[in-house]
């Protein structure tokens, strides 16, 4: 199963199922709707894009880390295993979730055996030589599986200080903080020269202790210069912010 690296109106012209494949489905019967986990409600407060992007990944982790530095948000995921599914199907699934971009990955896993398969008995050609099928011969039928990762994303309104970190709170040399997990291009923290991997400590005078404190910090010291207090490799750094104000 192929997706081409296209907007959504050349990619529906270019998937590899057969025309006899595409239909018209409902969430019980679409494998990408089925599977969906959602990871965040951010297509809420967003207006519906016009027509969602979908693109072939070539590495998740990769993908997923520069989509996060340019300022998208991750709405979801599906994953499964099937034969051929038609991108229709996926771009039903983006469009319902309100996704802008789409990331779909694929690949071959196996080849199932359908049935077999009968020869009609052939008369030997003129000048060749060696056995020919007899009638009744039957050949095995194959057809291939695939396993489907998709990842569903939306662009995220100007952030307050443009940092991804871990939900949870992180500890490391004994002090407590929120891992980044990437840094917004072009925002405040980008700025202020935080990195993946820093861990967030304090802003102001609030120590970061789970990602809703942070929210919350943000939506208080929105537009403020502000204390940035992180630890990278064991050491303490501190430094001012200029916060944007909220969007």
């Amino acid at each position: 199963m192929r997706y081409s690296i296209l907007l959504l109106a050349s990619l529906l012209l270019a998937g590899s199922a057969s025309a006899d494949t595409i239909q018209t489905s409902t969430s019980s019967d679409n494998p990408y709707a089925k599977t969906y986990v959602k990871h965040s409600d951010a297509a809420a407060s967003t207006a519906a894009p016009a027509e969602p992007r979908i693109y072939r990944g070539s590495n998740k982790q990769a993908d997923k880390q520069k989509l996060l530095e340019d300022g998208y948000g991750l709405l979801g995921d599906s994953e499964f295993d099937a034969g051929d599914v038609a991108p229709e199907l996926l771009a039903e699934q983006a469009k319902a979730v309100r996704a802008e971009l789409v990331l779909v990955y694929s690949r071959m896993t196996e080849m199932n055996l359908l049935g077999q398969q009968q020869v009609p008995a052939s008369k030997k050609s003129e000048g060749s030589s060696g056995e020919q099928p007899q009638a009744g011969h039957s050949i095995p039928v194959k057809a291939p599986r695939y396993s489907y990762f998709s990842s569903y994303w939306i662009k995220l309104p100007r952030p307050v200080l443009g940092l991804h970190v871990m939900q949870e709170q992180g500890t490391k040399e004994g002090h407590a903080g929120l891992p980044v997990l990437a840094v917004v291009n072009n925002s405040p923290a980008a700025a202020a020269g935080m990195q993946k991997g820093d861990i967030l400590l304090r802003l102001a005078d609030v120590e970061m202790l789970t990602a809703r404190v942070l929210a919350a910090s943000e939506q208080h010291l929105a537009g403020k210069e502000v204390e940035l207090v992180f630890l990278r490799a064991g050491s303490e750094l501190r430094t001012k912010v200029k916060l944007n104000p909220l969007p």
